[in-house]
């Protein structure tokens, strides 16, 4: 379980908008949310 409210809003927010491109529910939603979270993300052990 992921106890990162950052992190789940985040991933919440991708989803959506994955969504609504592949539904075809908006135009070009989908790389907004991708590009603006590159280099965001960090591995940890």
């Amino acid at each position: 379980m992921d106890e990162s409210p950052e992190r789940v809003a985040l991933i919440q927010r991708l989803t959506w908008a994955y969504l609504r491109d592949a539904l075809g529910l908006k135009d070009a939603v989908w790389p907004a949310p991708v590009e603006s979270t590159l280099g965001r993300f960090e591995s940890t052990p």
